[in-house]
């Protein structure tokens, strides 16, 4: 067998050499076939190397299969920096479209900016230096490619950490001079977000604490009943979750919280603090009538006072809300 091969890089140069072909068994089991003349065509292209060959399969009623290898024409020296040329077009073709792929529009080279509709213009005038030229111009589109897959990826990457840490949050709660802080981890990932309500009790949530599953321990919102003061927010959506909760703090043995002997004692003792509100973790509380409970501490500040919640929302179920709570930065306390 004879094969003839075309090396892009020697611009249509042929090189032939002879290989050996074994004999099979003829093929008498192949009874349905043996009228029949088979061709087949094998084109084989590498990244810079094309090889052609034809394949011609006989069979008569005893004769063995021939096999013949056929080199492709000669071509010019012409054709062959045309057809080099055509390739860098194909390969703008695929890497302008990967740009764009990437949200790209244009992109500078050489400081001009080249837009990524644009296809390569047909070559004119001298082929063999508009292919070097199309040819250094692919190589910058690649390598401006690789560098925005990389800035993507670490992009992503800085993504995925953030969605794994907790969320510090600092809030200045009723009539307080320093803001309340809880930090919380995240229930939903890179579709997480946060948002603040106050309301007044009642707050009409039918909520239920999950037991297992990626949402165990968190007390997930599955209604909000007509009336409360939650459904007349319109804040909180059912498929929340509630995070953090302000809870009253009193001082034992002092009656009872919120009691006017209390508040006195609290004025006259320096080592006695009147009771306020505290930012709890929610994930704390094991059961919905410890939930209940702490919920209703905030009663001891008088009726009417509002509770201060911290929710978690997926982007995934339910829109953004309409003020979301960007977690407390500790760089943003120092000036450079």
């Amino acid at each position: 067998m004879v094969c003839g091969a075309v090396d892009r890089r020697s611009l249509g140069m042929f090189s032939f050499r002879a290989v050996g072909v074994r004999k099979r068994n003829r093929f008498s089991s192949c009874s349905p076939l043996c009228p029949l003349a088979i061709a087949l065509v094998v084109i084989l292209h590498r990244s810079q190397d094309s090889c052609f060959a034809s394949f011609f399969l006989a069979r008569g009623s005893t004769a063995s299969p021939r096999v013949s290898l056929h080199a492709a024409p000669e071509i010019s020296e012409t054709e062959a920096w045309q057809q080099a040329y055509e390739l860098q077009v194909d390969r703008n073709d695929i890497v302008r479209e990967q740009l764009r792929g990437l949200g790209l529009k244009e992109v500078e080279i050489d400081g001009e900016e080249m837009d990524l509709d644009q296809p390569p213009q047909a070559a004119s005038g001298d082929l063999q230096t508009c292919y070097r030229a199309l040819t250094a111009r692919n190589d910058i589109l690649e390598s401006q490619l690789r560098n925005r897959r990389g800035g993507a990826a670490n992009f992503q990457d800085q993504r995925d950490v953030l969605a794994k840490s907790n969320a510090l949050f600092r809030i200045k709660l009723l009539d307080q001079q320093d803001p309340s802080q809880v930090d919380l981890s995240r229930f939903f990932g890179l579709t997480s977000v946060f948002y603040l309500v106050r309301a007044p009790l009642p707050l009409g949530l039918n909520m239920t604490k999950r037991q297992k599953g990626d949402l165990q321990g968190a007390f997930v919102v599955e209604n909000v009943l007509p009336g409360g003061s939650a459904s007349k927010s319109g804040e909180i959506l059912p498929g929340d979750i509630l995070q953090a909760l302000t809870v009253v703090s009193s001082a034992s043995g002092l009656g009872s919280a919120g009691s006017e002997n209390q508040e006195f004692l609290a004025t006259m003792l320096g080592s006695v603090s009147a009771p306020t509100q505290e930012l709890m973790d929610a994930t704390y509380v094991d059961t919905l009538d410890g939930l209940v409970a702490a919920i209703g501490t905030n009663r001891d500040l008088g009726e009417g006072v509002d509770l201060t919640l911290i929710l978690e929302r997926d982007l995934n179920v339910n829109p953004a809300p309409g003020e979301p709570l960007q977690p407390y930065d500790p760089d943003d306390d120092y000036e450079e």
